[in-house]
């Protein structure tokens, strides 16, 4: 059975925890906080003693304190310390912490989320939970606990050094392990002689062994004997299997990088180490290694799969994203460069996790300026909070940017007809037009995004009224419809776009191209196209091109990739002449591959992108469009603020408007430049206000 959330487990526990009032109030106009005075011990194993005392972060000087920044982990609250004279249930990670941070004779002040805050009070927690931003830049030191994957180590395993210092018997344990990892880290970013030549001569060795296409991706280091004095310019490094594992034990297995508000936590304090058991590893020697590039470019970590990684993207990525920020609030008093906004914050730390869901929003508040009037508050529901987020943003660019191209689950599936991941649970309570802030979309699937936040498509143009929500969900808006669905998307097995180019590298071959072709063929009459019309060359209404040029263009979203970007005029006369002859059946160009092989790469990886998540369809007035999860019935609308056309699923009416479900973006050919809006001025269509659930 999986673990309740923390929120949840904590309403339980905090109600029948039977224990005397602890906290006494604090005086929030002053912005005072409670710190912890932990006591000290001689004995590791020794019962955990601490109290707690009031101090004011706006006092000048302010009494030190070093924040801990930790993740709670399984919420059982099943180890017992005394505080203020109390009883006092902690989790496990939280224990063991304490017992590793208390020093052997000196009390140590500390300032702890699960202790300093009175969890049993909301309202204490939501105005606390707007002073963590201070909190943490006014702390001496922000120490970051890294759980181990141990259970704690006995007191016989452990001693007291004559600098005061817990130490631990020699062992191979978890703590262990992490003191290695980190001597390693602390090595590389301190460019030690002995440690590069050893990876560069590993990497030597491996640029031997593994298949060409691998060594081809890594750069070719100058020639070097293993044993040189001297290592080359610009000298590629390997980390062996030991070492990658290190690497990984440090900063991608343990929980602590995966959770929300950490990222806070680790940003705005001034000071920053890593603990782990009785080691420390100071993160200015992170930030000597990430900032000096191409340096760090230079390693590659040990492949499982017969590919070399980039330590940077790889090991590196949660604190290169830490590092970001850090820079980002140095610059700020000094108003140097782009200040991120919430949408900036959210998107980049999207991936992150949040035991209450409330959290996904309120963790990043203390990274932007502009909070939009966010604040924190534990009595509103995550999806009232979620909603007040999504309009606020919408509303600072007067666009539906945020819907448009998200990294959230907002392409959902209403009417429970999908399976797997697009089918995921969503948030309870939530308008199906708001983005799920809690489940990200992640990044292996933002290929299947429609690029609607960039300048690429400007299918609408932005609101000049702010958007409002009516019945506290519906979203109105103004729309205009352009087509309706006829083809049932999700029950086409025979779907060519999903199973013939993404299963693939490269196009089908021989028999199998001419195979696969008739098939593309055959698929697309089903779709509704009309193949008799192209041998005619009938033109395409809208754009008065030839519906061959409309068709490929609809199968590119009229884009190249990579990076993304509109089709450019001078290729579409070849393109059209590889069409024609891929869909007139005549192949013998090439017997290979056929019209296919004379696809440039930006074409071909477009094409290839797009047949993993998209699939195509015409509408019953001979709209050409890419879609996703439609069904027959489901409308095509150009909707102020949008700069794509959304897919939009009748509901009925509400105050005589009607009422759509958003099911997702489209790709309407011909319909991509502000063509609705100037029918409308023409009165060719209608734009009318609709409410949006």
């Amino acid at each position: 059975m999986a673990a309740r959330p923390v929120h949840q487990f904590l309403r339980h526990h905090l109600r029948v925890q039977d224990a005397p009032v602890i906290y006494s109030e604090l005086n929030s106009s002053a912005g005072e906080v409670r710190v912890l005075k932990l006591s000290p011990a001689d004995n590791f194993g020794a019962p955990i003693n601490c109290n707690l005392v009031h101090i004011q972060l706006q006092s000048d000087p302010i009494e030190e304190y070093e924040a801990l920044s930790y993740v709670w982990d399984e919420p059982l609250f099943i180890h017992s310390i005394t505080l203020n004279g109390t009883p006092h249930r902690i989790t496990k990670n939280l224990e063991l912490a304490l017992r590793y941070l208390r020093s052997a004779r000196k009390e140590r002040t500390l300032w702890v989320d699960a202790l300093c805050i009175n969890q049993r009070d909301l309202s204490e927690r939501s105005k606390q939970a707007h002073l963590i931003k201070k909190i943490y830049s006014r702390s001496k030191v922000v120490l970051a606990w890294l759980p181990t994957l141990d259970s704690v180590a006995t007191n016989d395993d452990l001693a007291w050094s004559s600098g005061n210092h817990l130490i631990v018997k020699e062992s191979k344990s978890d703590v262990r392990i992490m003191g290695e990892a980190m001597e390693l880290t602390r090595r590389i970013c301190l460019h030690d002689y002995g440690t590069l030549v050893g990876m560069h001569a590993t990497f030597l060795r491996a640029s031997e062994e593994f298949d060409a296409h691998a060594s081809r991706r890594a750069r070719e280091p100058e020639p070097a004997h293993a044993e040189s004095r001297y290592l080359p310019i610009g000298a590629p490094f390997l980390l062996n299997r030991e070492q990658s594992e290190l690497m990984r034990r440090l900063f991608i297995k343990p929980s602590f990088w995966r959770r929300l508000w950490i990222m806070q936590e680790m940003v705005v304090g001034h000071r920053l180490v890593l603990v782990a058991g009785y080691h420390e590893l100071s993160w200015r020697f992170i930030n000597l290694f990430l900032k000096d590039v191409y340096y760090s470019n230079a390693f590659y970590a040990s492949p499982d799969d017969g590919y070399l990684t980039k330590l940077l993207n790889y090991v590196f990525a949660t604190p290169l994203k830490i590092e970001h920020y850090r820079q980002i609030q140095e610059r700020l008093p000094r108003r140097k460069g782009k200040q991120p906004t919430l949408l900036d914050v959210l998107t980049r730390f999207a991936e992150s996790k949040a035991s209450d869901p409330r959290d996904y929003v309120h963790g990043v508040l203390g990274l932007v300026n502009d909070k939009l009037r966010i604040h924190a508050n534990y009595y509103d529901s995550a999806a009232s909070l979620f909603t007040e987020t999504a309009l606020a943003i919408i509303n600072s660019t007067n666009t539906l940017d945020l819907i448009c191209q998200t990294a959230w689950r907002s392409r959902h599936d209403p009417d429970g007809a999908l399976f797997g991941p697009v089918a995921s649970h969503r948030t309870g309570g939530l308008p199906n037009w708001v983005p799920d802030f809690a489940n990200s979309l992640g990044y292996e699937n933002h290929e299947a995004l429609l690029f609607g936040r960039n300048d690429i498509f400007a299918a609408s143009e932005p609101s000049e009224h702010p958007f409002q929500i009516f019945h506290l969900k519906y979203l109105g808006v103004m729309a205009t419809i352009i087509g309706t669905i006829s083809r049932d998307v999700l029950k086409d097995k025979n779907d060519i776009m999903g199973k013939g180019l993404c299963s693939q590298e490269t196009y089908p071959r021989d028999a199998a191209m001419k195979s696969w072709n008739a098939e593309l063929r055959q698929w697309l009459t089903i779709a509704g196209l009309d193949l008799a019309k192209l041998e005619r060359r009938e033109l395409y209404v809208p754009t008065g091109e030839t519906l061959v040029r409309a068709l490929w263009r609809t199968l590119m979203t009229d884009c190249v990739a990579y990076p993304i970007r509109r089709t450019g005029k001078d290729k579409r006369p070849t393109m059209d002449r590889i069409f024609n002859g891929i869909l007139s059946g005549n192949d013998s160009v090439n017997p290979e591959m056929g019209f296919w092989s004379e696809i440039e790469p930006p074409n071909h990886e477009m094409i290839r992108r797009n047949s993993r998540h998209w699939t195509f369809d015409v509408t019953k007035n001979g709209l050409f469009t890419m879609m996703q999860h439609a069904q027959p019935g489901d409308v095509i609308a150009c909707v102020r603020g949008a700069r794509v056309p959304l897919i939009l699923r009748p509901r009925g009416k509400l105050d005589k408007r009607d009422v759509y479900t958003y099911v997702g973006t489209a790709y309407v050919h011909g319909f991509m430049d502000g063509e609705a809006q100037k029918r409308v001025e023409a009165r060719r269509l209608k734009e009318k206000g609709v409410l949006l659930n």
